[in-house]
């Protein structure tokens, strides 16, 4: 079990480590697409692959557009870069050949994550558009076809700002203001289209149960969020996306939160089993999304980080096995996930002391997974330690599968209270 590639991959997903391509990412985003695209050549020069990681403003994280007003304007790329619209998109990842298979681009954007990768995949056909243009002649009737569609709006033609940065061979600002579908025959780029969607690589972290849990970057409740993803990977299915991670299933911003490392994984795993019996509720293939999902953890200085690729890569792929039906080895592998890691900015400072919500959440964690290794009989109306602490009662109820992670608090309720303990069996007297 501890071999590398193989079931339950404790040791890793794949037998050998990828040749020619680096694990690392070139992360970035300030100002607008043209000083981002900069900042992107500038450290991908001369890298055999370009591995792009894309950080956006809080503007663009809440689904707004830029604006004068007071809220908005002086957030405007700041600490990300500001991305409102396709044109923004191509010129971002302009001079990057988004289809190239040593080209791999991330981008951390969850609330309107489902608006940014349609960007980023319409980015995508227009650039291969482009290579047909170029490849057939095509530049000047393309041109005269543009010309005519912004005569007829009676606007300027948008256009990248400044020099391109060495590096950038001008790639996807061909098509800018129009897209593929507008200058060239549809079954052209139909099939443009079919074949670029298939060859793209990279991941959207899109993690909305994350969200609602640690960073808060939502602007959809979370119900219409999960169907959000649920309808973008069953385009991701019909079309077959299958170099795209349609999810970032991300523990790093819960360990920002608060969490330490067992909480995190804990919590992480939970939201990846809710996503997985969410995409089985509306009738989609374990063996189809499975490959379409990926993770993301902190990591750090506490022992634990040591181990927790591997407790998280064992108990996933077993989990997928035995419980959702994921094919075995004998047959095919295992759907495989891509797996991150990233150190936050509390390792470098001195230990922090864990709050109480989250000591709580560890608490209440703890104890459903007692809960759930209890006989039947035993899950009842019971005290907690009841002669150490004799105002604190612990009501559990009978115990379920738990199908949703923001449920987890519902499960076991603890409160205080000043009359006597009822007269019930303390977890330690109870059998094995």
């Amino acid at each position: 079990e501890n071999v590398p590639g193989e079931f339950p991959y404790t040791a890793g997903l794949f037998p050998f480590k990828r040749e020619g391509e680096d694990p690392t990412r070139m992360f970035a985003g300030e100002g607008g697409p043209e000083r981002t695209n900069k900042r992107f050549h500038y450290v991908s020069l001369g890298m055999p692959a370009k591995r792009l990681s894309t950080a956006f403003d809080s503007v663009t994280l809440y689904g707004n557009d830029p604006d004068l007003r007071p809220d908005i304007y002086g957030k405007i790329g700041n600490s990300g870069v500001s991305i409102c619209c396709l044109d923004d998109a191509k010129k971002l990842y302009s001079g990057f050949d988004l289809s190239h298979p040593a080209t791999s681009v991330s981008m951390t954007i969850n609330g309107p994550a489902p608006m940014l990768l349609a960007y980023f995949m319409n980015a995508a056909i227009d650039q291969n558009c482009e290579k047909y243009i170029k490849a057939n002649g095509l530049e000047a009737e393309t041109e005269a076809k543009i010309a005519a569609i912004y005569q007829a709006k009676g606007t300027e033609r948008p256009a990248y700002q400044g020099e391109l940065p060495e590096g950038n061979d001008g790639l996807g600002l061909m098509l800018l203001g129009v897209t593929g579908d507008q200058v060239l025959p549809a079954d052209v780029y139909a099939q443009i289209k079919a074949d670029t969607l298939k060859q793209v690589r990279g991941t959207v972290q899109a993690d909305i149960l994350k969200e609602d849990q640690a960073q808060n970057t939502c602007i959809f409740s979370t119900e219409f969020a999960l169907r959000l993803m649920g309808d973008v990977q069953e385009y991701f299915i019909a079309n077959g996306v299958r170099n795209f991670y349609s999810v970032s299933i991300s523990g790093y911003h819960i360990a920002e939160a608060g969490a330490n490392p067992i909480t995190q994984l804990a919590f992480t795993l939970a939201n990846g089993f809710t996503y997985v019996e969410y995409y089985l509720s509306r009738g989609m293939d374990i063996n189809e999304f499975g490959p379409n999902l990926s993770f993301f953890f902190s990591n750090g200085i506490d022992p634990e980080y040591a181990v927790i690729g591997r407790v998280a890569r064992r108990v996933w792929a077993k989990a997928l096995a035995k419980k959702y039906g994921a094919n075995t080895p004998t047959t095919k592998p295992l759907p495989r996930q891509q797996k991150s890691l990233c150190a936050g900015p509390w390792l470098f400072s001195s230990s922090s002391t864990e709050s109480s919500a989250w000591l709580k959440t560890k608490i209440r964690f703890k104890a459903r997974l007692l809960l759930k290794s209890l006989p039947i009989w035993s899950r009842k109306l019971c005290c907690l330690n009841s002669t150490a602490s004799p105002n604190v009662e612990a009501f559990w109820v009978p115990w379920k599968p738990c199908t949703n992670a923001l449920k987890f608090k519902k499960s076991l309720c603890i409160t205080k209270r000043s009359s006597t303990p009822v007269n019930s069996p303390s977890l330690a007297s109870i059998p094995s």
